[in-house]
C-alpha cells in the first residue's frame, strides 16, 4: 500500500501519520515497511536548493526499487503498507510506472496533470523544482513522468483511492478529477471522495477528518486483509 498527501515540496520529507499506530498495520499485513525518501536534499548544497530534475528522477526510481525490494525480498509479495515521506504526485508516477508492486494507492490532494500544473493555483510557484511546461526540454522531461499522461488503457492497476477538496487552494482538484475520469475512461477501478470544505488538507474540522480516515484505514483493511476484513470496526479515542 502507498499512501501520498498532496503536492508537497520536493526540498522536504515527513513520516505520514499512519505510523502512530504500527500494531494496527502488523496484525493485518504481518510486516510494517517504512522508507522515508527525500527528494533530492541529500545532495543538495547552497549551490543547489532547487531540486533539479536530475535529482527528481533519481527519488522516482529509488521509490520503485525500494517497493520491488520490499515485495521480493521481505514480504514475498503479500500486500504491503508502504509509507514514504513524499508527495501525492510520487504516488500517481508509482502506479503509474510499477502497478504490479503496489495492493493499494491512497493518493490524496495529487499533482497528476504536470503538464498544466503550472495553470492552476499555486502551481507557478512550484516551476522551480517541477521543471516549466512550457520549456521544450523541461516539458519532453515532465512526460516521462507526469501521472496524467503516464496513465495507460491497457495496464492493470491497483484499485486507487483518490481524496482532494473541492476548496483547495493550493493543488487545484481538477488533477484528482482528471486522474478519476481518465480511469473511468479506460475501465480501470478507483474510488473518489471529494469534501466540500477543508482546503488542502481535505478537511476542516475534526468530525470531517474522522470520516475521511475511516475511510481509508477501512479501504487498506480491504486490500490488505480481503474476506478476513471485518464488516464492522469499533473505534476507541
Amino acid at each position: 500500500i502507498l499512501i501520498g498527501m498532496g503536492a508537497g515540496s520536493l526540498v522536504g520529507g515527513l513520516l505520514h501519520r499512519r505510523t502512530e499506530r504500527p500494531g494496527q498495520w502488523l496484525m493485518a499485513a504481518q510486516g510494517l515497511f517504512v522508507a522515508s525518501i527525500l527528494l533530492g536534499l541529500a545532495t543538495a548544497d547552497a549551490s543547489s536548493l532547487t531540486v533539479t530534475a536530475q535529482a527528481v528522477e533519481r527519488t522516482l526510481s529509488e521509490t520503485s526499487a525500494v517497493a520491488r525490494s520490499a515485495v521480493e525480498l521481505w514480504f514475498n509479495a503479500r500486500p504491503i503498507l508502504f509509507e514514504v515521506g513524499v508527495p501525492a504526485l510520487l504516488m500517481g508516477f508509482a502506479f503509474t510506472q510499477r502497478p504490479d508492486l503496489y495492493a493499494a494507492i491512497d493518493c490524496g490532494a495529487p499533482l497528476a496533470d504536470m503538464i498544466r500544473y503550472d495553470k492552476l493555483l499555486a502551481g507557478a510557484s512550484w516551476v522551480g523544482e517541477y521543471g516549466d511546461p512550457d520549456i521544450p526540454a523541461d516539458r519532453e522531461y515532465i512526460l516521462t513522468y507526469s501521472p496524467y499522461q503516464n496513465m495507460d488503457k491497457d495496464a492493470d492497476y491497483p484499485e486507487v483511492l483518490y481524496y482532494t477538496s473541492t476548496k483547495d487552494d493550493r493543488v487545484h482538484p481538477g488533477h484528482a478529477r482528471k486522474m478519476g475520469a481518465k480511469m473511468e475512461a479506460y475501465g480501470h477501478p478507483f474510488l473518489y471522495y471529494e469534501n466540500i470544505e477543508g482546503g488542502h488538507g481535505g478537511t476542516a474540522n475534526q468530525d470531517q477528518l474522522a470520516f475521511r480516515t475511516a475511510l481509508e484505514y477501512v479501504y487498506f483493511m480491504r486490500k490488505l486483509m480481503g474476506d478476513k476484513a471485518p464488516e464492522k470496526i469499533s473505534v476507541t479515542h
